[in-house]
């Protein structure tokens, strides 16, 4: 990429801000990397509807949303809304490809799940997947949806690499201690849930588990030991909720529609063994959330701080 304002000399580099490095630079690099790379993959979306291109551009959105509310202290709220509404336009476009395939994909997983699983009298449960694949999405419709999406996030670099970022710790303390603290009433609001969770409460707890974990890895460079741990373990829950998520439209996919899943008794099995599995997933996730929001949020953003301080 060459040279950076203030002498900061890169190459493509993972999704990190370094020790060191400016603030302002390392926006400007991650945000153009990420969107560069958003636009080479829209370029493969356009020509060939590959189901992983399309992934790949979804992820890049919300990488350049974590970026966005990392820095919300430091924005106004006009500027940062402005780049919230073009990624979420931009993903929105593709949403119809993802979904077929993470329809596909929920249900393959909950079979072998199923595999594994034995039934209260201690036999296997047999179920099949749906017998014909997702809906395909119109090639001309993507190929529209991926150009769109490329002048969008265009748009978003050219917007994201201007903003006038100071470098202290005080421009991402807002954005650290707002995704904390929503992060962790979500869970608390959660957190005596029996059974499996409730999945609009858990899709928005999800939301912000995504954005601490992009944030900590971010920011790994300032504690690598901790932030590194931090961010195995919010991986791990940000699967979790996303699984959740995935079984939970399947469920309803199931009950709309029964007769495409192999008639009324297998989707009746495949929704009972969507809820168990959704029962054993939420247990797993209110004892990773226990772990990680264990802090109130001024201790949090204190930690943090203290760790800037040491590479800054």
């Amino acid at each position: 990429m060459g040279d950076q304002p203030g002498g900061w000399q890169t190459l493509a580099m993972a999704y990190r801000f370094e020790a060191g490095e400016p603030l302002s630079d390392a926006v400007r690099r991650v945000v153009t990397e990420e969107v560069d790379a958003a636009v080479a993959s829209l370029a493969v979306v356009a020509a060939t509807a590959d189901p992983a291109a399309v992934h790949d551009v979804r992820k890049r959105t919300k990488k350049l949303r974590a970026v966005c509310s990392l820095v919300a202290g430091a924005v106004s709220k006009r500027r940062r809304r402005r780049v919230e509404q073009a990624c979420a336009e931009a993903a929105r476009g593709l949403a119809a490809a993802r979904d077929a395939e993470v329809l596909g994909h929920a249900a393959n997983e909950l079979i072998g799940w199923a595999d594994a699983t034995a039934a209260p009298d201690g036999h296997p449960v047999a179920v099949v997947g749906r017998s014909e694949g997702p809906s395909a999405v119109a090639p001309d419709a993507l190929d529209d949806a991926a150009q769109h999406a490329s002048w969008l996030l265009t748009g978003v670099a050219g917007e994201m690499t201007g903003w006038p970022l100071a470098n202290g710790f005080a421009a991402v303390a807002d954005g650290l201690g707002d995704t904390y603290r929503d992060g962790r009433r979500r869970y608390r609001s959660l957190r005596g849930t029996t059974g499996h969770l409730d999945a609009d409460a858990a899709h928005q707890w999800r939301k912000r588990v995504k954005h601490r974990w992009y944030h900590a890895r971010l920011l790994t460079a300032v504690a690598p030991d901790a932030l590194g741990a931090e961010v195995v373990l919010l991986d791990e829950l940000g699967g979790i909720l996303g699984s959740d998520h995935d079984l939970a439209v399947l469920v309803e996919a199931l009950a709309d529609d029964p007769a495409g899943w192999g008639g009324t008794a297998n989707a009746v099995d495949l929704a009972r063994l969507a809820e168990a599995r959704r029962a054993e997933l939420a247990g797993r996730a209110l004892e990773l959330g226990r772990q990680l929001y264990v802090d109130g949020t001024k201790v949090h953003v204190a930690r943090m701080a203290a760790w800037w301080s040491g590479v800054h």
